[in-house]
C-alpha cells in the first residue's frame, strides 16, 4: 500500500461526513461537536482509508466516543464488510500488506524506527536503529521506506528530517518485542542526552541560534526520554540539566521546572556532577518563575556540590545566580558579594560568557541604587564581551538593560534604537520572555511620546507573552504599565484595579519596586487619583483583594479603548 498524501482541512472533514451520512442519514456537524469532528479527522491524520473506516462507526459511536477509542486507533480502524480485499478491511491489514513487501532487514529497520517521537534524522536513526555490522547503510532503508511512503521525509534547516504517521509508528511499534524495545529505549536515551550535552555550551556563542532550533525540533523525542518510566536516572538528569539554557531561552520554564524537580526527587543514587547541574538548571527556573527561597536553596545545595568537587565553573556559576536571586528580590547589598566573587573566579578560569554574565547582575545593582553612570559603563563591558562571543542572547539583554539605563538617563532617542534592536535579536532566537520585555519597553517609549494608543497595544502584546509562560514580575510590571495608560486616559477605575493587583501580586512573590519603577508607579497613581477622587480611589484599590490573577490579567487584556 502506497499511504496517500495527508488531505488537510476542508477536504478531509467532508470525506468523512459524507462517509458519516452512509451509515447514518442523520449525522451532521453541529455547533456542538464540530471541534470533535475535526479533532478525529486530525488524528486520522487525512487518511482516506482511515476516515472511511472510522466514519462507519457513526452508527454505534458518537464522534467524541470515536476520538476516545482513537487512543488504539487500529483497533478501531476495522470494517465489518467482508466482500472488501482483506486489505481494505481494517488499517492494520493495509499497514501489514505493506510491511509484508520489506525483506527481513527493512521490517526490523521500520519498527525500530517507532522509538522516534516527533520525528528524526538520518544521524539518530544511524546511532538508535541501525545494527552494528549492517550490509545495508540506515540511508538505504530510509531511501527505501520513502519510496513506499511509509515515512515521510522534508527539509529542516541544512538537513533532511523524517516523520511516520503515527498511525503508522503505532502499527511499526507492535512489530517490536520486549526485549527489543528495551534496546531502542537505551539507545534512544543515549543519543538525545548525547545531543542535549554537545548543544549546551553551543548555546551561549555563535552556534546558539542553530542550537536552539535543533534542540526544538527534537522537543518531543527530548520529552520522550524525560517520561520513560524505564529510563535511567542518571542519564534522565543529566538531560535535564544539560536542557537548563533551552527551556530558559524558549520560554518552557514551568515544564522544565517540572522535568528537575522530578528527577532530582528521585531516591536513585546520581553522581554529584550530575546532580549539581540540574540543581543550577533548576535554581535558573524556579528564579525566573519567581520562586526566590526555592531558588535560594536549589544554589546554595548546587554550590556545595560543586566545591566538593573542585569544579571552578560551577562555583562561579552558582555564586553569579545566587546573585542574581538576591538582586530580583530587591537585596543589593546581599547580592554584591557572590557576584563580585563570581566575576573574580570566571576572570580566573577566563571564561568571558561568564565574566559578562557577572558583570551584567553588577551593573542591574548599580542601576538599582540609581547609579546609571556606573550601570551603563558595566553594561557596555558586558556587551563587548558578548559582541566578541557572538552570544546573540547576551547581546540582547545587554542591549535591552543599556536602554533601561538610557531611558533612566532621560535619553528617550538611544533607548528607543537599542531597545528596537534588542527586540529583533530576542525574536530571532525565539525567546520569549526577552520579547515581551522589549514590547513592555516599547510601549513606555510610547506613551512618553504620547501615543496612549500604541502604548496600551504594546503592554498587552508584553503581557500575553509573560502570562503564557508565568513571569510573574514581569507580569505584575505590566499590569503596572496598562494601569499607567489607563491613568493617563482618565480610566481611573481600572488604573486603580490594575495597580492594586499588582501591588498584590509584588507581594505574594517578594518582588519591591526598584527606584525607576517606583517613580513611574508613584506618577500612575497620582494620575489614577485625579481622575477618580481620593474616596473612588479607594473603594477601586480594595477590589483587588477579590481579584484572582487571572481576573487581573484578563481585566488588563482587554482593549484600553473601552471606558472604566
Amino acid at each position: 500500500m502506497r499511504l496517500p498524501k495527508t488531505c488537510w482541512g476542508f477536504a478531509r472533514v467532508q470525506l468523512f461526513v459524507d462517509r458519516a451520512q452512509a451509515v447514518r442519514p442523520g449525522f451532521e456537524v453541529t455547533p456542538g461537536n464540530a471541534r470533535v469532528v475535526a479533532a478525529v479527522c486530525a488524528r486520522l491524520e487525512g487518511i482516506p482509508l482511515a476516515l472511511e473506516l472510522a466514519s462507519a462507526w457513526a452508527q454505534t459511536l458518537t464522534p467524541a466516543q470515536m476520538l476516545a477509542h482513537l487512543d488504539r486507533r487500529l483497533d478501531l480502524l476495522t470494517s465489518r464488510r467482508r466482500d472488501l480485499p482483506t486489505r481494505h478491511q481494517s488499517l492494520r491489514a493495509a499497514l501489514a500488506s505493506s510491511y509484508q513487501l520489506l525483506t527481513p532487514s527493512q521490517q526490523q529497520f521500520f519498527a525500530r524506527l517507532s522509538v522516534f517521537r516527533g520525528g528524526w534524522t538520518l544521524p539518530a536513526a544511524e546511532a538508535v536503529c541501525q545494527n552494528s555490522g549492517d550490509s545495508s547503510s540506515a540511508l538505504e532503508y530510509l531511501t527505501q521506506l520513502r519510496e513506499r511512503s511509509l515515512i515521510l521525509a522534508e527539509e529542516s534547516g541544512d538537513e533532511m528530517r523524517f516523520r511516520m504517521l503515527d498511525t503508522v509508528r503505532e502499527y511499526a511499534a507492535e512489530q517490536l518485542s520486549a526485549e527489543e524495545q528495551a534496546l531502542l529505549a537505551h539507545r534512544h536515551i543515549n543519543y538525545f542526552v548525547g545531543l542535549a550535552e554537545v548543544a549546551e555550551p553551543k548555546l551561549r556563542g555563535a552556534e546558539q541560534s542553530l542550537w536552539l532550533a535543533r534542540l526544538e525540533a527534537e522537543h518531543d523525542n527530548l520529552r520522550a526520554v524525560l517520561e520513560r518510566p524505564e529510563g535511567e536516572p542518571e542519564s534522565v538528569l543529566r538531560l535535564a540539566g544539560a536542557l537548563g539554557r533551552f527551556w530558559l531561552v524558549r520560554g518552557y520554564w514551568s515544564e522544565g521546572r517540572e522535568w528537575l524537580r522530578k528527577g532530582l526527587a528521585k531516591e536513585k543514587v546520581v553522581s554529584a556532577s550530575t546532580r549539581a547541574k540540574a540543581l543550577s538548571s533548576a535554581a535558573a527556573l524556579a528564579w525566573v518563575l519567581d520562586a526566590y527561597d526555592e531558588a535560594k536553596a536549589l544554589c546554595e545545595e548546587s554550590l556545595n556540590l560543586y566545591r566538593e568537587q573542585h569544579d571552578l565553573w560551577g562555583i562561579a556559576f552558582s555564586l553569579a545566580l545566587a546573585g542574581t536571586v538576591a538582586v530580583r528580590q530587591g537585596e543589593q547589598e546581599r547580592a554584591t558579594e557572590p557576584l563580585e566573587e563570581s566575576l573574580a573566579q570566571f576572570r580566573a578560569i577566563n571564561d568571558p560568557w561568564g565574566i559578562a554574565y557577572a558583570l551584567n547582575q553588577l551593573a542591574s545593582i548599580a542601576r538599582d541604587k540609581e547609579r546609571y553612570e556606573q550601570a551603563a559603563a558595566l553594561y557596555e563591558e558586558s556587551l563587548a564581551l558578548r559582541r566578541e562571543l557572538e552570544d546573540e542572547q547576551g547581546i540582547a539583554v545587554s542591549l535591552s538593560n543599556l536602554a533601561d539605563a538610557a531611558q533612566l538617563q532621560g535619553d528617550w532617542v538611544r533607548a528607543a534604537l537599542l531597545h528596537e534592536e534588542s527586540l529583533e535579536r530576542f525574536q530571532a532566537l525565539g525567546d520569549k520572555a526577552g520579547t515581551a520585555y522589549s514590547l513592555g519597553k516599547r510601549g513606555d517609549i510610547a506613551l512618553h511620546q504620547g501615543n496612549s494608543a500604541q502604548a496600551d497595544l504594546l503592554h498587552r502584546e508584553s503581557l500575553a507573552l509573560f502570562w503564557e509562560i508565568r513571569d510573574k514580575r514581569r507580569i505584575a510590571e505590566c499590569l503596572e504599565r496598562i494601569a499607567g495608560v489607563c491613568a493617563a486616559r482618565g480610566q481611573g477605575e481600572k488604573a486603580a484595579r490594575l495597580f492594586g493587583a499588582a501591588n498584590n501580586l509584588r507581594e505574594a512573590i517578594g518582588a519591591p519596586l526598584t527606584p525607576g519603577e517606583r517613580t513611574d508607579l508613584e506618577r500612575g497613581l497620582s494620575h489614577a487619583r485625579e481622575a477618580l477622587g481620593a474616596e473612588a480611589f479607594a473603594r477601586a484599590w480594595e477590589l483587588r483583594r477579590a481579584m484572582t490573577l487571572e481576573e487581573a490579567v484578563a481585566d488588563a487584556l482587554e482593549a484600553g479603548e473601552t471606558s472604566a
